[in-house]
């Protein structure tokens, strides 16, 4: 598809987005039909020549972009769309566990599209054809650029293996349908006129003498006013059904929310989208499984296989890093006297508090358990010289010299000063969850309690952080146990640091409603409103607890209890493994 040119540096497929185009638009087929005869529409497609290929909002994916972009834009643009089909799929989570408590299911999907709205204006926007004047050609054509080369940059990233395909299915059929619903009428029906055979969903629209048939059937389901109106209505106008094999929704089917006759059902128009989201499936897994088969000549490509495999990595590790981030980025440092307090106010992960906890009531921490919590400490800000007394001070009942012979060497290793001398970088979630649990009966106090622990003990380290024993603490324990270790951790974090972390945002904004004028107070206020990211990694949390709220003037509220000396939760778990080299305990 793409390809890094040799003079430009540029990746590219085809000529160039300036390139040589046909802009006798009238003659593309549908194109005046999709203008509807707006003389503002037509001027802006004339205007620019990638609006020729892009004369919808919507993409069907069908074929690959033929435009020239920059390397850096590859590797940006993937990542922007892998953040949004990330929120996707946790929204999904979150929507589904939401929809199983107290949430009618129309209620939790729209809460879900409006979660993500932001995040999609802000990474992947696409501006409708009936706002597209307004927005300008270039920017319209950039926006369906993006999101055209991103699409297929993802699917060559995320076609290699099974579970890597399903859930890139998964997410982009979510997000297509969320895109398709959200359509002005007009532009769904210009998309649909124009790819609806590419995409194999040009379903027949059943005639009012066929469905006087089985009126009875559609009135017992969809109430007796729309049936009547479907009956009586002109052809081709709006509030009609569509006859399809009844094995294209089985979904409603299953739900009973269709009539089925002679091996086909009749979709009322309300639920168009769904037959346009299963055809889009449906082809999109085709072309996954036909990627996949081609993959193997994209290895003799050195240029762009790292990136992809780069792409393709984050979804098993997570984008998070702590010098990118607004929080963390030159934030400072903590010292070794601040760790415990610090824990105790709430801005460790559960994780990090476990072995905190763990720590300060044994005075020693098993290898994999150190690793984790020194790298990060070490993420958090604490320097080697103070990461030094904090551990010394930790491992209280060692003197100094057996302190120095066993454990310091380890501590100045994972700063890199011994050894490879390599500078390792704290262990994200997915790493976390991945590796061995902890042996409780080893005093292994390692990984993450959502995964490894069981449900009485992340009551114990939720208790303690502040979330309170009801449908809270109930909501928890269910997604731990449905296995959303994730999402877990991000509803401990709303409910026990949500509060103080919105208060800091609301502060920011209004200095930025001070300082920047209205632009920035829009943004900032924006950001202040704005859902929580997925936690992805145990310093993000801390970035977001204590580096955002420390930027008030106020100091950051206190969750849960002190943490009381002694008062350590029963662990589980392990064998002792060195993945970096460094002396096990015996």
């Amino acid at each position: 598809m793409f390809k890094k040119s040799r003079t430009s540096g540029k990746a590219a497929s085809g000529g160039g987005v300036g390139g040589d185009l046909n802009h006798d638009l009238l003659l593309d087929d549908g194109i005046a039909g999709i203008a509807g005869g707006d003389p503002q529409l037509l001027a802006l497609f004339a205007s620019h020549p990638l609006l020729s290929r892009y004369p919808t909002a919507l993409c069907p994916y069908t074929s690959p972009p033929r435009a020239e972009i920059t390397v850096d834009d590859f590797e940006l643009w993937a990542l922007d769309r892998l953040k949004v089909l990330r929120a996707i799929d946790a929204a999904a989570i979150r929507s589904k566990a939401a929809a199983s408590s107290n949430s009618t299911a129309a209620a939790s999907a729209a809460a879900t599209a409006a979660s993500l709205k932001p995040l999609l204006d802000k990474h992947l926007r696409l501006t409708p054809n009936s706002l597209a004047a307004a927005a300008g050609a270039s920017r319209v054509a950039n926006e369906r650029l993006k999101d055209h080369c991103s699409h297929y940059i993802l699917r060559l990233a995320y076609c290699r293996t099974e579970d890597n395909r399903a859930w890139f299915l998964r997410t982009e059929t979510a997000l297509f349908r969320a895109r398709f619903e959200a359509e002005p009428a007009a532009d769904r029906d210009a998309f649909l006129r124009r790819h609806a055979a590419a995409l194999g969903c040009d379903a027949a629209d059943s005639p009012p003498a066929e469905l006087r048939a089985i009126q009875g059937e559609l009135a017992a389901v969809h109430g007796a006013d729309v049936a009547a109106a479907a009956v009586e209505r002109r052809p081709g106008t709006r509030g009609g059904f569509y006859k399809v094999p009844f094995e294209r929704v089985a979904g409603l089917v299953a739900r009973r929310a269709v009539v089925v006759a002679a091996g086909f059902a009749y979709v009322p128009d309300a639920e168009r989208p769904l037959l346009v989201a299963h055809a889009f499936r449906e082809r999109l897994r085709d072309a996954l499984e036909a990627t996949a088969r081609a993959m193997p000549r994209m290895d003799e490509d050195d240029r762009l296989a790292p990136v992809l495999n780069s792409i393709a990595r984050q979804l098993a590790t997570g984008g998070y890093d702590p010098n990118n981030t607004a929080a963390g980025a030159g934030a400072g440092t903590i010292r070794a006297a601040e760790v415990n307090r610090l824990a105790k106010e709430g801005h460790f992960p559960p994780c990090m508090l476990h072995m905190q906890t763990h720590l300060a009531a044994n005075s020693h921490l098993k290898h994999t358990g150190r690793l984790q919590f020194s790298l990060f400490l070490k993420g958090a800000g604490l320097p080697l010289d103070e990461a030094l007394v904090y551990w010394r001070k930790a491992f209280s009942k060692l003197t100094d010299d057996q302190f120095s012979k066993a454990y310091a060497y380890n501590v100045r290793f994972n700063y890199g000063r011994e050894g490879s001398r390599r500078d390792y970088a704290p262990h994200s979630c997915q790493r976390i969850i991945m590796e061995h649990g902890p042996n409780a009966a080893a005093g292994e106090a390692h990984g993450c309690p959502f995964r490894h622990l069981s449900g009485d003990a992340v009551r114990g380290i939720c208790g303690r952080l502040g979330v309170a024993e009801g449908p809270m603490m109930g909501e928890v324990l269910a997604l731990a146990k449905d296995g959303h270790a994730q999402i877990a951790c991000t509803r401990v974090f709303e409910m026990v640091r949500g509060p103080a972390v919105r208060e800091a945002r609301r502060a920011l904004a209004a200095a930025a409603a001070a300082e920047g004028g209205s632009g920035d107070a829009l943004a900032a206020a924006a950001a202040a409103s704005a859902p929580f990211d997925i936690i992805e990694h145990p310093n993000q949390w801390f970035d977001m607890s204590y580096r955002l709220t420390s930027r008030k003037t106020a100091a950051p509220r206190q969750t849960g209890e002190a943490l009381k000396d002694g008062a350590a939760l029963e662990e589980e778990p392990a064998v002792q493994v060195d993945d970096l080299g460094i002396e096990l305990d015996r």
